[in-house]
């Protein structure tokens, strides 16, 4: 069964990732979130719960994120992050760059 096309949306401060972050996936969300985060100002949350299988691609979108985030003075937080992208970011030693990945449970 094929994986949904990925997708973002902005939601008042939470910016919501749904399908497949494979490599595919990341490029076509990339430029759609950072243009969200581009647009307004104030903590902004990722909200992965409906992108449960993220691929490694996934954490090189959420470090492009949180690159725009910063440059822009918004803080950045993801939740719902699935256990397998947090092990990838733990063996890569970048879980400490991304809010939600370091140090609660993960």
């Amino acid at each position: 069964m094929p994986e949904a096309q990925a997708g973002v949306c902005l939601d008042g401060g939470v910016l919501k990732v749904w399908g497949a972050l494979d490599a595919q996936g990341v490029l076509m969300v990339r430029g759609q979130g950072e243009s969200f985060i581009r647009s307004g100002s104030g903590p902004l949350t990722v909200d992965l719960a409906d992108s449960p299988d993220a691929h490694s691609a996934a954490l090189s979108l959420f470090l492009c994120w949180q690159r725009c985030a910063q440059s822009q003075h918004r803080p950045l937080h993801f939740i719902n992050v699935a256990e397998s992208i947090c092990s990838l970011a733990s063996l890569s030693g970048v879980h400490h760059f991304l809010s939600g990945f370091a140090g609660e449970g993960h």
